[in-house]
């Protein structure tokens, strides 16, 4: 009896609001998968930093670059640790300038302490998600291990100056 009371048009937003949240379920599915293949396929040391929580969740790019194993706590602090005492109050005074601010982008070349004990020189670069308020609440990027670059671009300026002094 109650069921004749309702118009077949009534029913229509909740199929519709079923069928838009079966597509964006898909979409995100989608796109978490395509998230995991770049991880998968680049040799860059992908991070992922919850500010509210403070943890953050590491590519296998870490593993292959510096050594590490993914398992354990790795978050903001094991990261800090890891910078050199040297770099480490300039790239973390960057960071803090870009969070505190308005800015999206990051980015700082610093010294990185290897699993074996090495330093590696690494270009670390970050974006930043707001909230609507325009508070950081997410901190996403990349590091590459550029120490062989720079080892190059070291060996072409010291023969650059030693072809100076003989001429």
């Amino acid at each position: 009896p109650w069921a004749a009371r309702i118009h077949p048009d009534d029913l229509q937003p909740v199929s519709y609001t079923h069928l838009d949240v079966y597509k964006r379920q898909n979409a995100l599915r989608a796109s978490e998968e395509r998230l995991r293949i770049i991880a998968n396929v680049t040799t860059d040391a992908m991070w992922d930093r919850n500010l509210l929580t403070d943890e953050v969740e590491w590519s296998p790019g870490l593993r292959s670059l510096f050594g590490f194993d993914l398992a354990g706590d790795l978050n903001h602090v094991w990261w800090h640790d890891h910078v050199h005492p040297n770099d480490r109050d300039d790239v973390e005074a960057g960071i803090n300038a870009v969070l505190a601010g308005d800015e999206h982008f990051w980015a700082d070349e610093y010294r990185f302490l290897c699993a074996d004990g090495r330093y590696a020189n690494v270009l670390d670069r970050g974006y930043v998600l707001r909230d609507d308020a325009g508070h950081a609440v997410r901190f996403i990027g990349a590091m590459v291990d550029i120490t062989a670059q720079i080892q190059v671009a070291e060996a072409a300026a010291r023969a650059a100056q030693e072809e100076r002094q003989r001429l």
